[in-house]
């Protein structure tokens, strides 16, 4: 029989190897290339048009559109009746036949609106003056018009970009008053044709 001593060594030296035997096996070490740092796209930078020159071609014929038009119909005891008539529409601002984000730019829109305005005087406002200016009897009749002429309209900047695009001008504006019952001639000029079109 072996001394106690010795199943003790034995023992010990059995339970460390088994152990060691159930440890994992290290993984490998694996190094990782350094990579460069990627750089950031350089941001575009928004054109900007520099001193924007327009011009402006005219296209084709004009047209005469009234734009508004009052009736007043004052009757023998002095009652007086008012009726407002809608004009024609008339073409506002341009329309681009280049949609670049410049055409915007506060400049630009300036340049533009000095040579093809958006806007024009308040026609009602101007129709009821006249009338209220003229207190005839009888039916009256104020209108105001305007001749369209359209156009084409180019932008270019001062580095020779350029942008084309439509719209209109008006021309020769018009403002008459005329008696409903005495309706004027030659048929064909404006007075006439606004009294055949809007006279009861």
């Amino acid at each position: 029989m072996r001394p106690l001593s010795a199943l003790a060594g034995l023992l010990l030296v059995t339970t460390l190897s088994a152990c060691t035997a159930g440890q994992p096996t290290p993984s490998p070490v694996v190094s990782t290339p350094a990579t460069s740092p990627v750089a950031s796209p350089t941001p575009t930078r928004a054109f900007v048009c520099v001193s924007p020159e327009v011009t402006v071609e005219p296209q084709g014929e004009t047209t005469w559109k009234v734009r508004a038009v009052q009736v007043r119909e004052t009757a023998a005891d002095g009652s007086m009746s008012l009726v407002d008539m809608p004009g024609e529409e008339v073409t506002r601002g341009v329309t681009w036949a280049d949609d670049e984000p410049w055409l915007t730019d506060p400049a630009v829109r300036a340049a533009v609106e000095e040579q093809v305005p958006s806007d024009l005087a308040d026609g009602l406002r101007i129709v009821s003056d006249l009338l209220g200016q003229n207190p005839m009897p009888g039916i009256m009749l104020a209108y105001h018009g305007v001749h369209e002429q359209p156009v084409a309209v180019t932008v270019t900047c001062a580095d020779g970009t350029t942008a084309h695009g439509t719209g209109a001008t008006w021309t020769l504006s018009e403002t008459g008053i005329l008696d409903c019952e005495d309706r004027p001639t030659p048929k064909d000029d404006i007075p006439a044709r606004v009294a055949d079109q809007y006279c009861p």
